[in-house]
């Protein structure tokens, strides 16, 4: 067993060498789990901040319209009850978040065509401010949709001659300041009916592939 008390003889003359080596290799050791644990803290902290981002930030859209028709007996046609003298739409957005939309402006258009929703989307005016606090609803200004004879305006749509499009943006920044302004835009088109040869409806229903949000990663934002 010579070996062995040659072993420990080495180990004692040499006590403060292994003891710094080890101190040394801890202290490794030491540093190695809190740069690991640094990372995992701050990607922790990224999610966290991404996921309030998500569940509490202000998303604007939407949420209906308020519709005004007016009819009458056509002028010229007393057997035409479905004449239009008003015929007003009014868009209703929608903050479904749990913070304000800050610097919300929206602007909504319309056309009579021809086929399909126009290729560009226009706008006739520089768009209206509006405040929409968490869970808050606004309208925007009416349009003033075209009036006359229902049963013309109904039969060229269904000749495949005309339809009626409206078309609408938000645009507006959310309450956290590192994240990028916010869009949200539709397009309807506008069907009008008399289903008891009476009384006028309007349905609106989704046209084209300007229905969309910035959170819509495969779409860019068109404008």
């Amino acid at each position: 067993m010579a070996w062995l008390n040659c072993v420990w003889i080495w180990i004692t003359d040499h006590t403060t060498v292994l003891a710094t080596v080890v101190s040394a290799l801890a202290t490794i050791a030491i540093a190695i789990f809190t740069v690991c644990l640094s990372r995992v803290t701050g990607r922790l902290a990224a999610l966290a901040n991404a996921t309030l981002v998500t569940t509490e930030r202000a998303f604007v859209y939407l949420e209906g319209f308020e519709i005004d028709i007016g009819q009458t007996t056509h002028p010229r046609d007393p057997n035409d009850p479905l004449f239009i003298t008003r015929f007003i739409v009014k868009p209703k957005w929608k903050n479904s978040g749990t913070t304000p939309a800050r610097n919300l402006t929206v602007r909504v258009n319309f056309t009579i065509t021809i086929g399909n929703p126009p290729v560009e989307y226009s706008y006739g005016n520089s768009g209206e401010r509006l405040y929409l606090g968490p869970q808050a609803s606004a309208m925007s200004s009416f349009q003033q949709l075209p009036t006359g004879s229902a049963q013309e305006i109904v039969g060229l749509r269904e000749a495949g001659q005309t339809n009626l499009f409206i078309w609408g943006r938000a645009e507006y920044e959310d309450m956290f300041g590192d994240t990028q302004p916010h869009f949200t835009q539709w397009c309807y088109r506008v069907h009008l009916g008399a289903p008891d040869g009476k009384t006028l409806r309007a349905e609106f229903i989704q046209a084209g592939n300007y229905n969309c949000s910035d959170a819509d990663a495969d779409i860019k934002d068109s404008q």
